[in-house]
Formats: C-alpha cells, sequence, structure tokens
C-alpha cells in the first residue's frame, strides 16, 4: 500500500485459526460402581445418556438415548458411540453415565451482510504486521458476548507494528459470513453475533461503511520509516474511516476508503481432472474396450465388433483359426455382441484350439528330428575321445 506521498508500504496478512472456547467432550458417572473405567473420545459431537443395569450371571445391559441397546458380560470393554466402557465383574446395580458433547468454542450464529443468521463452521483471527515500522489500530483483547443477556463486552484497542485486526467467520461451505471484533462469551456458554444498535455494529451491514469494531478496518497512525516521512496517515474520526478491508465483496465504490457494497463469497470451482495416462483397459460382454487412467478417471475407448454369417460351413479355411468369406458363406453381418443371435465377449478368456494341429504337429517332429541329431553328435565326439584314449594306450 502507498502513503500519501506515494511511499510503498507492505503489510502481512496472516489467517490463524481459533476457537477461544472449544471443549472437549466429557462424561460424569452416577451410582453403582458396574463400571471399573469409562473414557470419552474428546471429540464426541453428541449428548448422550447411557445407563448400565446388573441382570445377574454376570451379565449387564447397555441402553442409551441415541438408539443402543445390548446385553454384555462383566470383565469385558465395549464402545458405546464413543464412549469406551470396561465393565466390572459380578456387581449388581445400575449406573449412569452421562455424556456432554464436545464443543468448537464458535458462535451458534453469525450474522451476514443481510441480516440474516447462518452457522458458521470455522473462526480466523486475521492479524496484519508491517515490516517497516508502520503502526495502526489493533484489537489486543477481542470482544465477547454474555450467552444470558445478549450484552457485548466490547474489544480492548491498542496500537503496533502487527496485531490482530478482526475476526472473520466462514459456514461449512467454506463461505465466507462476516467478520467481527468478537470471538468468544464471557461464561463459555453458546452466543450469537449480530448486529447490535445500541452498543455500536459488530458486524458489517449492507451498505454500512468500514469499522474497527467490525474487524474489517486497517486503520494507520504513522506511516514506517516517519523520519524524514511528512506523509499524513489516515485516522479513525475520518469518514469512512481509514482502509476499509473486504473479505468477500469489493471495495471499488467510493475508492479503498469505502465499503459500501454487500460481502458476496466468490465461489471457485473446477470441472477438470489432473493429466492422466493409460494404465489398464477392460473389455466388457458387449465388446466394450474401457480405459482406466492414473488421474482415476475411466474413459470408453472402442468397441469390438462381432459378425456372422448366413452359411457358416461355407467359409473358407485360411489356415491356423483364420477362415475368409465366400460365395456359399454370404457377407459377414456385423452387429453388437450379445444382440440379437450375436454371442457375447469373454474378456481374458483363450480359445479352446488356436493353432493349425497339422502345422503344430509337423513342428514337433522337426524338434524331436533336430534333438537326436544333437544327441547323435555328442555320441560321435564321445567315440572318437575313446579312440584315442586307446590308441595311446597301445603305444604303451
Amino acid at each position: 500500500m502507498y502513503d500519501s506521498l506515494g511511499n510503498a508500504h507492505e503489510a502481512t496478512l496472516t489467517y490463524i485459526p481459533v476457537a477461544t472456547d472449544a471443549t472437549a467432550a466429557t462424561a460424569l458417572t452416577v451410582g453403582a460402581a458396574v463400571t471399573a473405567g469409562v473414557t470419552v473420545s474428546p471429540s464426541a459431537n453428541q449428548n448422550d445418556t447411557i445407563t448400565i443395569t446388573s441382570i445377574g450371571g454376570n451379565q449387564y445391559k447397555i441402553t442409551d438415548t441415541l438408539g443402543t441397546s445390548q446385553t454384555v458380560n462383566g470383565a469385558s470393554t465395549v464402545t458405546i458411540d464413543n464412549t469406551s466402557i470396561t465393565l466390572a465383574s459380578g456387581v449388581a446395580g445400575t449406573q449412569t453415565i452421562t455424556v456432554t458433547a464436545a464443543s468448537n468454542g464458535l458462535p451458534t450464529g453469525v450474522a451476514n451482510a443481510s441480516g440474516t443468521m447462518e452457522s458458521p463452521a470455522t473462526c480466523w483471527e486475521v492479524e496484519c504486521s508491517f515490516t517497516d515500522g508502520t503502526t495502526f489500530q489493533t484489537i489486543t483483547q477481542p470482544g465477547e458476548v454474555d450467552p444470558a443477556t445478549g450484552k457485548i463486552t466490547a474489544p480492548t484497542l491498542g496500537s503496533g507494528s502487527s496485531g490482530v485486526l478482526g475476526y472473520v467467520y466462514f459456514n461449512q461451505s467454506g463461505q465466507f459470513i462476516n467478520s467481527s471484533s468478537i470471538d468468544g462469551s464471557t461464561t463459555g456458554g453458546a452466543y450469537s453475533i449480530g448486529p447490535e444498535a445500541a452498543s455500536g455494529n459488530y458486524v458489517h451491514t449492507a451498505g454500512g461503511d468500514p469499522n474497527v469494531l467490525q474487524g474489517d478496518q486497517l486503520n494507520v497512525t504513522l506511516w514506517g520509516q516517519s523520519a524524514g516521512n511528512a506523509a499524513q496517515a489516515p485516522t479513525q474520526a475520518a469518514s469512512p474511516g481509514a482502509i476499509g478491508l473486504s473479505y468477500g465483496g469489493d471495495a471499488t465504490q467510493g475508492g479503498m476508503a469505502s465499503l459500501a457494497s454487500d460481502y458476496s463469497a466468490t465461489v471457485l470451482s473446477q470441472n477438470g481432472y489432473a493429466a492422466g495416462t493409460l494404465e489398464n483397459i477392460s473389455i466388457g460382454t458387449d465388446g466394450t474396450i474401457t480405459g482406466a487412467f492414473t488421474n482415476g478417471q475411466q474413459k470408453t475407448l472402442a468397441q469390438v465388433a462381432v459378425a456372422t454369417f448366413a452359411n457358416e460351413d461355407g467359409l473358407i479355411r485360411d489356415g491356423g483359426n483364420q477362415f475368409s468369406q465366400s460365395v456359399n458363406s454370404g457377407l459377414a453381418r456385423v452387429g453388437v455382441a450379445g444382440t440379437g443371435s450375436l454371442g457375447s465377449i469373454q474378456s481374458g478368456a483363450l480359445e479352446q484350439s488356436n493353432v493349425s494341429l497339422a502345422n503344430e504337429f509337423t513342428n514337433l517332429i522337426v524338434a524331436q528330428r533336430a534333438f537326436e541329431a544333437n544327441t547323435r553328435g555328442i555320441t560321435t565326439a564321445d567315440q572318437n575321445l575313446q579312440t584315442i584314449i586307446n590308441l595311446r594306450a597301445s603305444e604303451n
């Protein structure tokens, strides 16, 4: 960004996921000690009441409010809806386990720019920092909501070259909802964030100006490298404020100092796949050849046709398993396998005989005679060697 004299100042915005009031799931046991141990998953997302009753014979019946009902033996371990239970052995009575679900610490609702409440799925702390010493108004302590009365405790503001600008909320689809300087409740209970006319706007509204309390304003108090830099820094008192931040819309109306339009999500989509190479093929019973590619896609590549003839006995044998049509056979009628009188195709199968038996039998005889010739050569060499040995013996 540039100051009033045209000097450049680089700012870095960092988004950090936060859940100030997040709590893990808990389990509370009441009654006879028919369990030797109870462990609940910290991320269990449903409240539940589990009842364990001794029914004699070292057996226990387990039921819960989520629809589970089963009978188990003592001295065993079972898992019921994210709760692990180790049963005692031979202890009579009834024990109740109350499971309180985990909380993500997010508000139950955040108002969008139109004033409609939406359920947030994530909250991000937006931090800004300058490396050249530029200072701006920061949120040193976020605002809080009293769940009982809805009263808001305003955030504590400070100044520095790095710090928090606000908190941004997104829904389960990853779409932006709104920004605020509020992040939490005074008691850790359920709360929501909406426009508060009596105590100031804590979320952006359609047609409204940015504000530090909404978490969508960068209010520069002093430009960096101020020695010899006579640039004027905008002040919060100036309407509509210093530098408006648009996390999900545009800030074109009135320049960067105004944010008069609604926040609107920028939807990103893709309808393609990464490049892939052919990895495998398969052939269906109708002759369809399907290719499997390394990017997970499957595409039809071709189809094997099947032909039949009016008189198959009239075909001319060309040798091996090759035939050709003749006047007696008639013209080939080509179609899709499995339709009409045409047979189906079996992928990966081998015909019972796909060679010429006469040719193969001839080849077998040739190979046999070659083997016999080789053995005769070895016999002849052996006889010659034996004759040489006998000659040397005679000379001695």
